[in-house]
C-alpha cells in the first residue's frame, strides 16, 4: 500500500474547496473522512479522525481491510453505485481491540480541478447506539473470559486440592493442585476410582462423608484426616470438605476439597514422640539411681528392652571396645519376638572386619548408620551384617570423657529403616545415660571391694589388738603376782612400790586399750527410753569412792521424768567420763562444788555439768581437745581416752558435745540430744 503522499493531501485539499457540495459532505462525516484514487485503492487520504476511530497505528493502512467478512459485498455495492450519485451503506469494521464497530459510510465520486483524475471520497459516522451495545457485549465477554481466566488461576496455584465427582463417583474434574499433592495426573487420577488411593484403614470413614454429603446439599461436610496413597508409594496425610453442589447446573457434582496436612502431622506426631522419649530416659534415669549391684545387668538389660520397643527397633545391643587387643565384645542384648539372638557368636570380634570409617566415627563421638547393609562396599563387614538378617542399623558410641568405651546398637531386621536427627540425638541422651550408670556401678564395685579389703585389714588388727592385749595382760597378771610374793616374803620398800606403781599404770593403760577397742567392734545399738535422773544417779553412784575422796558436792537442778531415747550404755559413758573428769580437776581445796543440769528446750534436751577448778588453756589446747590421747594437766594420770571416746560416742548418738573452760575458773561441758 502506498503511503498517503503529500500530492494526494494536497488534491484532498483543492477538491475540498472546489465546490459547496463537496464541503458539506466532508463537514457531515463526523467520524472520519477517507479519498482513494479510483484507478489505485492503495493510494489514499486517511484523515486523523478515521485514524483514531478505527485505532489504525498509521494513514497508510487501507481502513477497508479491516471490513467484516459479512459485509465486504456491501462495501462492493458501494464502490459500484458511486459513479452514479451519493451512496451510502452500514459497514462492519474489526477494531485491534477485537471490539466490532458498525459505522454508516456514504460515498461521493469527485474530481481534482487541475488533472480531471476521479477520486472516491468516503464519509464515516458511527451507529452510536448498536456501538454502545456492542461495546457492552464485548465488555461483558471479555469480563467473562477474564474472570474465567482468574478463576482457573486461583484454582490451579491453590495449595488446597480439587475433585469434582457425580453420583456415579465419575470424576468430573482435577485441579492441577490436587496433582501435585498426590503425585497423579489428572488422566491418571481419573483413571482410578478415587477411594482406591485412599487408605484402607480409613475407605469406610470416606465413603460415610460422601453420603452424608450427598444428603445434604450445599452443605459442607469436613473430611477428617485420612491416609491417601502418593505416587511414589507413600502416604499422605489429607483433610478437606465435600461440599454437594449437585443442584448447581454449572457443577453438577460433589466438590471434594484436599488438604495436604503430611508436615503437621509428621512435626505433631515428632513432637508426641520426642515426649514420649525423654519421659521414658526420665524413667530409665530414676530406675538406675541406687540399684543394688545384683540388678544392675537385670536393669541394663530392661532399659533395652524399653528403649527398643519405643523406637521399634528389632535388636538393641551393647559392645564394649578392646583397642589393645584389636576387639570389640557384645555385653548385653535385647531381642524382639522372633529375632534370633547374636550376643554368643558376637564376642571378641576383630575391629578390623568393621569399616575404617565405622571406627573413626566412634572415637570421634559421632554415630554410625547404615540405612541398607545391602549397599555397604565392604564385603566382609555386609556378609557379617547380613548374616544376622541386618537390613539397617544405627550405632551411638559410648563416650567416657573423651575416650569412646564401646557403643549401643539399634538393628532393623524386619524392614529398612531410617532414623531422623532427633531420634539420633535423644538416643544419644541415652548412650550418655549407660556410660554414666556403668561407670558408676563401677566405682561402686571398686569401693565394696577396697571396703571389703579396710574390713578383713581392721578384722586382722582387731585379732592383733586382742592377742596383743590379752598376751600382755597376761604379762602383767604374772608380774603383778610375783610383787605381792615379794612384798609379802620381803616387806614393803621403796623398789617393790616403783615396780608395782609401773604394773599398775600398764594395767590401767591395758584396760582402756580393751574399752577402746569395744567401742569401735560394737555394731550400732537400737536406742530405748532412758530416764535421765535415774541414770545420773547411776553414774554419781558409781564415782561415790573418788567423790568423797575429794570431798566434792553435787548441785543438781532435774525434773523428775525428762526421758531421752538414746543408747544407754553410750550416754553412760559420756555421763562417767565428763563427771569423773570434773572430779579429778575440777574440785580443790576451795572450790569443792559441781553443778549439773539437765532440761528440754524445744526439741532439744540438754545436759550442763560445770566444775570450778583449774580449767583448760583453749588458746593452747583448743585444737587437741578431742584428739587420742590428749591431756591438759600436769597432775593427770589419765591416758587421754575420756573426750576421744565421749566425741566418738556422742557422734553415734547425733548429738553435741561443747566445751568451755578458763584457766583457774573451771571448765563447762554441754551435751545436746534430739528429745
Amino acid at each position: 500500500m502506498s503511503i498517503a503522499t503529500a500530492s494526494i493531501k494536497d488534491r484532498f485539499v483543492k477538491i475540498l474547496t472546489s465546490c459547496d457540495e463537496i464541503f458539506d459532505f466532508v463537514q457531515e462525516s463526523f467520524d472520519g473522512i477517507c479519498m482513494q484514487a479510483i484507478r489505485s485503492s492503495d493510494e489514499c487520504y486517511i484523515n486523523p479522525v478515521l485514524q483514531s476511530r478505527l485505532q489504525l497505528e498509521s494513514d497508510n493502512i487501507d481502513p477497508f481491510s479491516l471490513v467484516s467478512n459479512t459485509y465486504k459485498n456491501r462495501l462492493q455495492e458501494l464502490r459500484n453505485r458511486s459513479q452514479s450519485a451519493i451512496s451510502q451503506t452500514k459497514l462492519q469494521f474489526t477494531l485491534k481491540s477485537g471490539l466490532p464497530l458498525l459505522m454508516k459510510v456514504k460515498v461521493m465520486r469527485v474530481v481534482d480541478p487541475e488533472t480531471l483524475e476521479p477520486f472516491l471520497l468516503f464519509g464515516f459516522n458511527i451507529k452510536s447506539s448498536t456501538y454502545q451495545v456492542k461495546k457492552k457485549e464485548w465488555q461483558y465477554v471479555q469480563s467473562l473470559l477474564k474472570s474465567e481466566r482468574r478463576f482457573k488461576s486461583l484454582v490451579e496455584n491453590a495449595t488446597d486440592g480439587i475433585l469434582i465427582i457425580n453420583t456415579s463417583k465419575q470424576i468430573l474434574f482435577v485441579s492441577e493442585a490436587l496433582q501435585r499433592i498426590l503425585g497423579y495426573s489428572a488422566q491418571e487420577i481419573k483413571s482410578h476410582s478415587i477411594i482406591d488411593l485412599c487408605h484402607p484403614e480409613y475407605r469406610h470413614v470416606v465413603r460415610g462423608q460422601f453420603a452424608e454429603s450427598l444428603a445434604n446439599p450445599g452443605l459442607g461436610i469436613q473430611k477428617k484426616a485420612s491416609k491417601w496413597r502418593h505416587k511414589d508409594g507413600s502416604w499422605r496425610w489429607i483433610e478437606g470438605y465435600f461440599t454437594n453442589m449437585l443442584n448447581d447446573t454449572a457443577i453438577n457434582g460433589v466438590i471434594i476439597n484436599f488438604r495436604d496436612i503430611t508436615k503437621l502431622i509428621d512435626a505433631r506426631n515428632t513432637l508426641v514422640k520426642r515426649t514420649k522419649l525423654k519421659r521414658l530416659l526420665m524413667n530409665i534415669s530414676t530406675r538406675y539411681i541406687n540399684i543394688p549391684l545384683e540388678k544392675v545387668e537385670s536393669t541394663i538389660s530392661e532399659s533395652l528392652k524399653d528403649i527398643g520397643k519405643f523406637v521399634e527397633a528389632d535388636r538393641v545391643y551393647i559392645f564394649d571396645y578392646d583397642f589393645e587387643s584389636g576387639t570389640c565384645t557384645n555385653t548385653h542384648e535385647w531381642c524382639d519376638d522372633g529375632i534370633s539372638a547374636e550376643i554368643a557368636s558376637n564376642k571378641n570380634l576383630p575391629l578390623k572386619m568393621f569399616n575404617q570409617q565405622w571406627i573413626i566415627n566412634h572415637i570421634a563421638g559421632k554415630s554410625n548408620a547404615i540405612h541398607d547393609v545391602s549397599l555397604l562396599e565392604n564385603i566382609e563387614f555386609r556378609e557379617f551384617l547380613q548374616s544376622q538378617n541386618i537390613k539397617s542399623l544405627l550405632t551411638i558410641p559410648l563416650m567416657q570423657g573423651e575416650s569412646c568405651v564401646g557403643f549401643v546398637g539399634f538393628d532393623s531386621v524386619k524392614s529398612i529403616r531410617r532414623y531422623n536427627i532427633t531420634e539420633v540425638n535423644l538416643l544419644n541422651v541415652f548412650a550418655e545415660m549407660l556410660v554414666n550408670f556403668r561407670m558408676r556401678m563401677e566405682n561402686t564395685c571398686k569401693l565394696k571391694r577396697l571396703l571389703n579389703k579396710v574390713e578383713n585389714q581392721n578384722s586382722t588388727l582387731m585379732d592383733f589388738s586382742f592377742i596383743t592385749s590379752h598376751n600382755l595382760r597376761s604379762s602383767v597378771a604374772n608380774i603383778m603376782g610375783i610383787v605381792d610374793l615379794i612384798d609379802y616374803e620381803n616387806g614393803t620398800n621403796e623398789f617393790v612400790e616403783l615396780l608395782r606403781s609401773s604394773t599398775d599404770r600398764l594395767n590401767n593403760t591395758l584396760k582402756n586399750i580393751n574399752q577402746l577397742i569395744h567401742f569401735e567392734n560394737e555394731g550400732l545399738v537400737e536406742p530405748t527410753p532412758v530416764n535421765l535422773k535415774n541414770l545420773l544417779s547411776q553414774v554419781i553412784e558409781n564415782n561415790k569412792m573418788l567423790a568423797a575422796s575429794q570431798q566434792a558436792k553435787f548441785n543438781i537442778s532435774i525434773l523428775e521424768n525428762i526421758e531421752v531415747k538414746t543408747i544407754p550404755a553410750y550416754l553412760e559413758s559420756i555421763l562417767h567420763n565428763i563427771i569423773n573428769n570434773a572430779l579429778k580437776y575440777g574440785v580443790n581445796a576451795q572450790n569443792t562444788e559441781i553443778d549439773i543440769t539437765i532440761e528440754k528446750q524445744d526439741c532439744e534436751i540438754i545436759i550442763e555439768i560445770t566444775d570450778h577448778g583449774s580449767g583448760i588453756d583453749l588458746k593452747e589446747y583448743g585444737n587437741k581437745l578431742f584428739d587420742l590421747g590428749s591431756r591438759f594437766s600436769t597432775k593427770s594420770e589419765g591416758e587421754g581416752l575420756g573426750l576421744f571416746m565421749s566425741k566418738r560416742q556422742i557422734e553415734v548418738l547425733e548429738g553435741k558435745l561443747e566445751l568451755k573452760s578458763k584457766p583457774e575458773k573451771g571448765t563447762s561441758v554441754k551435751i545436746t540430744l534430739h528429745a
